[in-house]
């Protein structure tokens, strides 16, 4: 039973985890390759001026912050839920199981 249902629950994992990373086209959701470009581009506007930071850049990483912290709860759900299932099945199928380290 476990082997018929692992392929759709890698399948389902595996979708998550590029939705975390990747952002979807079209889409205003935060993926972490997003965020790591989105915090590069604030860090390069603020490094690049000798001025106090602005307003502007303190509400863009308020904003960025807020962002982020939603993609850690979505990714720390899916490692507590969806891996944790998937590896119940690689178990039961006698494959060695996922590391999601702390």
């Amino acid at each position: 039973k476990a082997n018929n249902q692992l392929v759709p629950k890698i399948k389902e994992v595996d979708s998550l985890l590029d939705r975390i990373v990747n952002t979807p086209p079209g889409s205003n959701e935060p993926g972490f390759n997003k965020m790591n470009n989105d915090f590069a581009a604030l860090f390069a506007v603020v490094n690049e001026s000798d001025l106090p930071v602005t307003t502007q850049s303190k509400e863009a990483a308020a904003k960025l912050r807020s962002a982020m912290e939603l993609l850690l709860i979505k990714w720390m759900q899916v490692r507590t839920n969806d891996i944790r299932k998937l590896n119940e099945l690689l178990k039961k199928s006698g494959l060695p199981v996922l590391s999601a380290a702390d």
